[in-house]
This record gives C-alpha cells, sequence and structure tokens, in this order.
C-alpha cells in the first residue's frame, strides 16, 4: 500500500502490532498442538523403520527361497517322472509281454522342462516311433493320456479318454 507521501508500508507491519499479538495461552495451546503431532510423526518414522526392517529381512532371504522351490520343484519333477516312467514299462511288459523298459531323459532349456522317452531292450536303446511298429507308441500315446486326465480337476474337466 502506498500513502500519500508514497511511502511503502507492508502488510507484515500490521501483523505484529501489539494489538494483534496472541495471548500466551494461545501459545501454549499451539504448542501442545505441535508437540501431539510431532510424537504421533514420531510415532508413524517409528512404524515405518519397523517396516522397512521387515521388509529388507523378507528380501535377504527371498533369494534362499526361490533356490529352494526350484529345488523342491525340481525333485517333485523328477518323483512324478520317476512314477511315469515305472508304470509305463509295467504297462509295455504287460501289453508287448517282452522284457521292455520305458527311459524318460528330462531336461531344461529355456526355462521349460522336456522329456524324451526312449525304450530300453536288454541294455540297448530303441526309438519309439520305429519300434514294434509303432505299439510302442500307441501304449504310451494311451499312458500318457491317462496320466493327464488322472491330474486334471474333477470339477473342472470329465475324465473321458476316447480312442479311436
Amino acid at each position: 500500500m502506498s500513502d500519500m507521501n508514497g511511502d511503502m508500508t507492508s502488510q507484515t507491519d500490521a501483523a505484529t502490532t501489539p494489538a494483534e499479538l496472541r495471548t500466551p495461552l494461545s501459545l501454549q495451546r499451539r504448542c501442545w498442538e505441535l508437540s501431539a503431532v510431532r510424537k504421533q510423526k514420531e510415532k508413524d518414522q517409528l512404524q515405518l523403520k519397523q517396516q522397512l526392517q521387515q521388509t529388507e529381512e523378507y528380501l535377504a532371504i527371498s533369494e534362499q527361497v526361490t533356490e529352494a522351490l526350484e529345488t523342491l520343484s525340481g525333485q517333485l519333477f523328477e518323483q512324478e517322472l520317476q512314477m511315469i516312467q515305472d508304470k509305463l514299462t509295467i504297462a509295455l511288459q504287460e501289453v508287448l509281454e517282452q522284457p521292455l523298459k520305458l527311459k524318460a531323459v528330462a531336461e531344461w532349456k529355456r526355462n521349460a522342462a522336456t522329456v524324451e522317452f526312449q525304450i530300453e531292450r536288454e541294455g540297448n536303446t530303441e526309438d519309439i516311433m520305429r519300434g514294434q511298429g509303432g505299439s510302442v507308441a500307441n501304449i504310451l500315446s494311451v499312458g500318457l493320456r491317462m496320466f493327464a486326465l488322472m491330474t486334471l480337476d474333477e470339477k473342472e474337466h470329465r475324465r473321458v479318454l476316447v480312442l479311436d
């Protein structure tokens, strides 16, 4: 603002006039309010520090947990594969009445499991598609389909196998 003489006065001068000073009681209340806010902020900070520490502890073991889960997953896969190998070996021997043994060779390629099946007769490896004129492939195909049906959820899938 300017008066007639062109002098500039600031609004802050008006705010500091004795008539507008706060009373000691109002200042004390304001201090109490700010003190309460400070205590709450300190409490919030402590909680956040604890959460951060818990998160850091969790992250510190996450790699070990991932490795353990991968190991368990691999072991479970090997057990399932061994069971399939054993059951299909029995099926081959029962149907063909020959001393055949199924060999399943598992590998991990591009983060996915691959399985190659082979037939072993008296220690010699045979190709599944060429051995027995396709009968080995047919038996394995039916056996693997039956296994797949048994692993599906009955609530979502009917356990029906149609053969032609």
